[in-house]
C-alpha cells in the first residue's frame, strides 16, 4: 500500500497523540507534528484518517494523501564508443515515474531503475523517456559513436 503524509483539515501546532479513525482500531501513538512522524511506529497510508489530539478538548482530523516525488531521471551508457558490435550497457534510475522507455531499439524499461546490455553496429543516439500518473514526461540522452 502507498505511504502517505497527513493533509491536515485543521492543522494543529504541537506535540500529542495521534489515532487512526478509519478502521475502528483507535490505536493512539506519540505525534511530533512539527517532525511528521510518529513515536511507535505508525505510519500513515494512503487514504487513513486520522485525528490528533494535543491535549484535553482539542482534536484535528486529517487525511493521509499520496506522497509524490519529483519526476527525474539519470541515464547512463558504458562505452560510449566502440567499434561495430560492441557491447553497450545502459543503466537508467528514475524518481516519480510509472513508465519509462528506451528508444530506439530496446523499448519499455523498468522504472524505478534497470540496467541492460545491447550490442550496437552504428552511431546512435538513445533516449530514456520517463513518465509520471499525469503523463509528464523527463527524458535525458547518450550518443553511443561506432568508428
Amino acid at each position: 500500500m502507498a505511504k502517505g503524509i497527513i493533509n491536515w483539515v485543521n492543522p494543529p501546532e504541537n506535540k500529542g497523540k495521534i489515532a487512526r479513525t478509519d478502521d475502528g482500531s483507535n490505536n493512539e501513538y506519540e505525534y511530533n507534528i512539527n517532525a511528521g512522524n510518529t513515536v511507535g511506529g505508525y505510519v500513515p497510508k494512503l487514504n487513513d484518517i486520522v485525528t490528533f489530539t494535543p491535549g484535553p478538548g482539542m482534536t484535528a482530523t486529517g487525511v493521509a494523501k499520496e506522497i509524490t516525488e519529483p519526476l527525474g531521471c539519470t541515464f547512463e551508457a558504458v562505452p560510449l564508443q566502440g567499434t561495430p558490435g560492441v557491447e553497450v550497457t545502459f543503466s537508467w534510475s528514475t524518481t516519480g515515474t510509472v513508465s519509462a522507455e528506451i528508444l530506439p531499439v530496446v523499448g519499455t524499461v523498468a522504472v524505478p531503475s534497470g540496467k541492460m546490455t545491447i550490442n550496437v553496429y552504428s552511431t546512435e543516439t538513445f533516449t530514456l523517456t520517463a513518465k509520471d500518473a499525469t503523463g509528464a514526461e523527463v527524458s535525458a540522452s547518450k550518443t553511443i559513436t561506432i568508428g
